[in-house]
């Protein structure tokens, strides 16, 4: 995604901008067009935090839930999730093991 350097913000601002952007959706096609061009290609990008922001703000607003789309953003919303979940897991167990 190009606008953090347009903007000269910051990837985690870019980001957050993105979601909000989202999850202030005024309409189902609005919506629609955000996850498909803003959420959707920096999924893995995301933190735990604004995935779950990102999670939040869905379930809170009904021109992104009640939109046909919705079913498959939401699953792969939480698969990224659950895939972050697992490799902080992993890379912290690593951690462990390695300092024991």
């Amino acid at each position: 995604m190009c606008f953090s350097v347009l903007l000269n913000v910051s990837r985690t601002e870019a980001i957050d901008f993105a979601i909000n952007l989202y999850v202030k959706s005024y309409s189902h096609n609005l919506a629609d067009d955000y996850y498909d061009n803003m959420i959707d290609p920096i999924l893995s990008e995301m933190t735990v935090a604004q995935l779950v922001s990102l999670i939040d703000g869905s379930d809170k607003n009904s021109q992104i839930y009640d939109r046909r789309k919705f079913t498959g953003s939401s699953f792969r919303i939480k698969e990224a999730l659950r895939k972050k979940i697992l490799t902080s897991t992993i890379v912290h167990t690593q951690i462990l093991i390695v300092n024991q």
